[in-house]
């Protein structure tokens, strides 16, 4: 962490820009003592917490993604959105094409169950719970009833399975990191990043490890990723 927090500072210091200390939390330290002083940026100490939320996205007291309060608020949020805002505007009248009401959906109510999914790690009940609440929010837009068969809407949509879109979206998500240019911050922390033994758990394919692949992986996307994109 040391570190980390020293690269972030350089970066910033080369490209004339400041992190602000009182903004910084630190999830996963020790507690602050007379032999473990805290953490520090520019010289100003940085705060410790439990738990911290970031961009709507909740971090626990290991410094880990919450994937299940993530899935939870997800599915809320998509739920309510559907009730509240798509519902209402009434896709079974004739106005509507069932194509329509279903790009409606794509566009609207499915990012908001998707959030921050591809930076998760997800275990088979969130993919169920997740897939389930798309089952839901389609029914809903077509006022169709509970148990309503809903491949067809998917197919309509070109619509694939939760799982499957969170993992296209997850390898696009290490493409653009393996693409990024050098003077971005991330780019100067993967080696520390890749270095440490808690990285073995975060990695996805070996796309970080090996960078002289990133042109062959990114000519290599399969063409049936673009109508999912």
């Amino acid at each position: 962490m040391f570190r980390l927090l020293k690269k972030a500072e350089e970066h910033s210091k080369l490209l004339g820009y400041r992190w602000n200390p009182a903004k910084c939390i630190i999830l996963n330290s020790p507690p602050y003592t007379s032999r473990n002083s805290p953490l520090r940026l520019y010289g100003s100490p940085l705060t410790a917490a439990e738990s911290f939320v970031y961009l709507g996205l909740p971090f626990n007291h290991k410094a880990q993604l919450d994937a299940g309060l993530v899935v939870q608020r997800n599915v809320q949020s998509a739920l309510v959105a559907m009730r509240t805002d798509i519902q209402p505007l009434d896709f079974y009248s004739p106005s509507f094409s069932r194509l329509t009401a279903a790009k409606i959906y794509t566009t609207f109510i499915r990012p908001k169950l998707k959030y921050g999914l591809s930076i998760s790690k997800l275990l088979v009940s969130h993919s169920q719970a997740i897939e389930k609440a798309q089952d839901i929010c389609l029914r809903l837009t077509f006022r169709d009833k509970a148990t309503a068969f809903t491949q067809v809407y998917k197919h309509m949509a070109a619509l694939p399975h939760m799982h499957e879109r969170i993992a296209i979206v997850s390898f696009k998500t290490i493409v653009c990191i393996v693409q990024l240019p050098s003077d971005k911050v991330l780019e100067s922390l993967i080696p520390h990043i890749t270095a440490a033994p808690k990285y073995v758990e975060l990695r996805g394919p070996d796309l970080l490890a090996h960078r002289t692949q990133q042109t062959v992986a990114v000519h290599l996307l399969p063409a049936w990723l673009s109508p999912w994109s």
